[in-house]
C-alpha cells in the first residue's frame, strides 16, 4: 500500500474540513546544568514533551459557511476530542490557545489555524462516521435511479393527445404541491415567498415538459431545489439583513431551515398517492396514460426527498424533537413512494436513503435536548421564563419565536429541556 493509499479523511470531533499544512512539535525535556568555570554540561532528561501541532485546515464549498459554523462548534468544545489528520491518523488532542478564523472575500472558502496538544496516547479512538457524508451521497443515488426510474416509465410519444389530459393534471398537481411547499417555507421563516420563478416557468413549459422525458426531468429537478434549498438562501439573507447576530445564533434559529424543510417536504409527500394505478399487465391507452401521470408526481416526491435529505445532512436541529419528526417524515414518504410503482432500482436506492437518515438523524438526535411542554397559569413577561426555564434570560428571542407569543405570555409553552 502505498502512502497515498494511507492518507484518511481529516476531521475533528467527526466535523470534516481539508489540511492544507500540519506542523509537528516534538522533542524530550532536557534539565541542563551548567559547570562553573568548565566546559560542557550535565544533562538530565525529565521525560518527553507534549506532542503538539498546528494545523492549517479550510473549509471550501457552495456550504462553506454552514462548515465553518460546524468546525467552529467543534474547536469550541471543552475537554480533548478525536483529531484525525491525512498523514498521521487518528489522535486524542485537546485544543489550546486561541483559534484563527479568516474568511476571504469574494471566495467560498474559509481557513482556520489551530494549535491542539495530544492527550492521551492510550485510549483507542473510535472513528467517527460520516453521517452527513453517506446521507448526500444516498440522495445523489436517488437523483440518478429516478431520472432512470422516469425515463422508463415516462413515454409520452405512445399516448394521443385526448389521454395526455391526465398528465396536465399530473403536472398540475404537481405545481400546486410546489406552491403550497413554498408557502410553507415562508410561513416557517416569517418572510416573503421564497423564489418562484423555477416553479413558473415548470408551470409555463408544461408542452414542453409534457413531451420530452428529459426535459420533464430537468424542470422538476430545477423546480424542487428552487424550493428546498432555498432555505439557507433566504436565512443568509435575514441574517445579513437584520444583522441580529446574537438571535442567529441562538438553538432555536440555528434550526430554522431543517424546520422550514420539514414543512415543505410536509406538502409535498403524498403528492399524487389518490391517483388511480392501471391494473398490472393492462397496455391499454388509458392504463399508459395512468403509468406516465403517477411517473410525473413519483419523480416530483422523489426530487423532493433527495433534496430534503441533503438539506437535513446540512442543516442545524435545535432539539431532537425536530431531527426525529424530520426522520418520521422523511421515512414515511420513502415506504409511501417505495410502494407507488417504484422498479427495482429505484426501490433500492429509496431504502438506502431510508436506511442513511436514520443513521444521521438518530445520531444527530442523540445529542441534542428535547422540547418540552410547560404550562403558564398567569400573564409573565418571557424574558422572566427564560431565565427561569434555561437559568439565562439572553434566551428571551428564542422562547418568543419558538410560540410565536409577545413579550408577555400565558397558557401551553414549548422550551427545550436544556
Amino acid at each position: 500500500m502505498s502512502w497515498i493509499e494511507r492518507l484518511v479523511p481529516a476531521s475533528f470531533r467527526g466535523v470534516a474540513f481539508k489540511v492544507d499544512a500540519e506542523a509537528a512539535t516534538l522533542g524530550r525535556r532536557v534539565d541542563v546544568q551548567k559547570i562553573a568555570g568548565g566546559r560542557g554540561s550535565v544533562n538530565r532528561d525529565t521525560g518527553e514533551d507534549p506532542y503538539e501541532f498546528d494545523v492549517t485546515a479550510f473549509v471550501v464549498g457552495d456550504d462553506w459557511d454552514v462548515q465553518r459554523d460546524d468546525l467552529e462548534e467543534a474547536l469550541r468544545q471543552e475537554g480533548p476530542g478525536a483529531l484525525s489528520l491525512p498523514s498521521r491518523g487518528d489522535l486524542w488532542v485537546r485544543v489550546v490557545g486561541g483559534v484563527r478564523v479568516t474568511t476571504r472575500k469574494a471566495t467560498n472558502l474559509c481557513e482556520f489555524s489551530f494549535h491542539v496538544v495530544r492527550e492521551d496516547t492510550t485510549q483507542p479512538i473510535k472513528r467517527t462516521a460520516d453521517t452527513a457524508g453517506a446521507l448526500k451521497s444516498s440522495a445523489a443515488k436517488l437523483r440518478t435511479a429516478a431520472a432512470a426510474d422516469f425515463a422508463e416509465s415516462y413515454d409520452p410519444s405512445r399516448l394521443p393527445d385526448r389521454s395526455m389530459a391526465k398528465v396536465r393534471g399530473a403536472l398540475n398537481g404537481a405545481v400546486d404541491g410546489l406552491r403550497r411547499a413554498n408557502g410553507a417555507i415562508a410561513t416557517a421563516l416569517s418572510v416573503a415567498d421564497a423564489p418562484t420563478a423555477a416553479i413558473d416557468d415548470m408551470n409555463a413549459s408544461a408542452n414542453s415538459i409534457l413531451s420530452t422525458p428529459s426535459a420533464a426531468i430537468t424542470k422538476m429537478r430545477a423546480a424542487t431545489n428552487a424550493v428546498l434549498a432555498s432555505v439557507g438562501v433566504v436565512t443568509g439573507a435575514i441574517d445579513r439583513l437584520t444583522g441580529l447576530a446574537a438571535l442567529a445564533r441562538s438553538a432555536f434559529d440555528a434550526g430554522a431551515p431543517a424546520r422550514a424543510t420539514l414543512r415543505a417536504a410536509k406538502r409535498i409527500a403524498g403528492l399524487g398517492a389518490s391517483s388511480p394505478a392501471a391494473a398490472p399487465g393492462d397496455t391499454s391507452e388509458d392504463a399508459r396514460a395512468l403509468r406516465a401521470a403517477r411517473a410525473l408526481y413519483r419523480a416530483v416526491r422523489v426530487e423532493a426527498l433527495a433534496t430534503a435529505a441533503e438539506t437535513y445532512a446540512s442543516a442545524s436541529f435545535d432539539s431532537s424533537t425536530a431531527a426525529l419528526d424530520a426522520l418520521d417524515v422523511l421515512a414515511a414518504e420513502v415506504d409511501d413512494v417505495a410502494q407507488y410503482d417504484a422498479n427495482d432500482e429505484l426501490y433500492q436506492a429509496l431504502t438506502d436513503l431510508r436506511a442513511t437518515s436514520a443513521r444521521h438523524l438518530s445520531q444527530t438526535a442523540a445529542q441534542l435536548p428535547v422540547v418540552i411542554t410547560r404550562h403558564v397559569f398567569q400573564e409573565t413577561p418571557a424574558i422572566v421564563l427564560a431565565h427561569e426555564y434555561y437559568g439565562d434570560a439572553t434566551r428571551e428571542p428564542e422562547l418568543v419565536a419558538r410560540n410565536d407569543m409577545p413579550l408577555f405570555a400565558i397558557g401551553e409553552l414549548e422550551a427545550l429541556s436544556s
